[in-house]
């Protein structure tokens, strides 16, 4: 099923697209395996082959053969690259520099967005975001998360609000929490080995 097109980026056929291309365009000096941008991009692995190879012809992407994978690479020197990295990462790119920041931090449980920015990339608004605001379950090495916050900010160009929770607050909300949940909000990582959290983790990529 073609996912739709979000209000954030028309010129992008669709979420799916833009998250790819956000992912390869944000990371340019990393390889992606199929599978990886399958779950980045919230998609069908077939869906997701096609889009790289759409790429690829554009030469915006470039891939490369090891043993039976295929990685895939952003190609830095095609004349529109930083146009569109720009553009990318304006509108897709948040969960795609924010995700892999966060979720290796020791302590890190879950890290989900919410506020303008995903109100925005949901349609609800046609503010354009002042910061960006993440919610980290867990608890997390202040110092680690304070200089993936850093990374993430001059990455995005634009200031990152993080805040930081218990996973049983998560659960037995205050009102802050109350408030987020009540709002959109979008699910970046989950620990796969924390049961408690079984329904954010259905709720990734949305």
């Amino acid at each position: 099923m073609k996912s739709a097109t979000s209000p954030l980026a028309p010129l992008f056929r669709s979420d799916t697209q833009g998250r790819i291309l956000a992912a390869l365009l944000a990371s340019p000096h990393r390889e992606f395996t199929v599978a990886e941008l399958t779950q980045i991009g919230d998609t069908s692995q077939p869906t997701a082959w096609r889009e790289c190879q759409r790429a690829e012809t554009a030469g915006l992407v470039a891939s490369r053969a090891v043993g039976r994978t295929l990685l895939f690479k952003a190609n830095e020197h095609h004349p529109l690259f930083t146009s569109f990295r720009q553009i990318l990462i304006s509108t897709f790119g948040p969960p795609a520099v924010i995700a892999p920041e966060y979720r290796d931090i020791a302590g890190v449980e879950a890290v989900i967005l919410f506020g303008s920015w995903v109100e925005r990339f949901k349609g609800k608004t046609n503010r354009n975001p002042a910061d960006i605001d993440v919610l980290v379950l867990g608890k997390p090495n202040r110092d680690a998360l304070y200089e993936a916050e850093m990374r993430a900010e001059k990455a995005l160009s634009i200031p990152m609000q993080t805040t930081i929770r218990a996973v049983s607050a998560w659960l037995n909300p205050d009102p802050f929490l109350t408030d987020v949940h009540k709002k959109d909000y979008m699910v970046l990582y989950v620990a796969d080995d924390n049961a408690n959290l079984a329904s954010l983790r259905d709720q990734l990529g949305e």
